[in-house]
Order: C-alpha cells, then structure tokens, then sequence
C-alpha cells in the first residue's frame, strides 16, 4: 500500500512540474504575444500617419494647383475683359458724341 502512495504522490508531484512548466510556457506566449501586438500596432499606426501625411501632402498640392489655375484664369477673363473693353470703348465714344451733336 505504501508503494502505491508513493507512486500516486509521484504522479501528483509529476503533474504538479508539468502544470508549473505549462503555465510558465503559456505566460512566455502570452508576453511574446502581447509584444507582437504592440508591435503590429505601432506598425499600422506608423503606416496609418504615413498615409494620412500622403494625402494630407496630395490636398495641399491639390488646393495650390487650384489657386495657381485660378489666378491665371482670373488673369485670362481680365485680359479679355480689358481687350473687350477697349475694343467698345471706341464706338462707345463715338455713339456718345453723335447722340451730344445731336441734342
């Protein structure tokens, strides 16, 4: 009977280690995982900063190309608008001074 006590506390003691071992190989995962997850993390937040940064760079060439088109198209209708003018300034001018002669 004594030999088969100490056998089952021998089972015991062994499951024991193997318990002990398990939880300290689960906690090593554990770790290991939680710092392949920050590091996961802290990738797709870098990558995330970068893209907005692209974009963000993308709207501002966007926007400074559009102020660029629209001071030259400002510049074209004025230029028009000028050349127009001074093209009727002319028979204004004239229709004016018959309708004055007229009076």
């Amino acid at each position: 009977m004594k030999d088969g006590i100490k056998e089952v506390l021998e089972i015991e003691g062994s499951a024991k280690k193997i318990v002990r071992e398990s939880e300290k190989e689960a906690e090593k995962i554990r770790r290991d995982a939680e710092k392949e997850s920050k590091a996961i993390l802290a990738d797709a937040k870098n990558k995330a900063k970068s893209i907005i940064e692209g974009y963000k760079a993308e709207i501002k060439d966007a926007r400074k190309s559009e102020k660029i088109d629209i001071k030259k198209e400002s510049k074209v209708i004025e230029d028009e608008l000028s050349k127009r003018y001074k093209e009727v300034k002319g028979e204004l001018l004239e229709k004016l001074i018959d309708k004055l002669l007229k009076r």
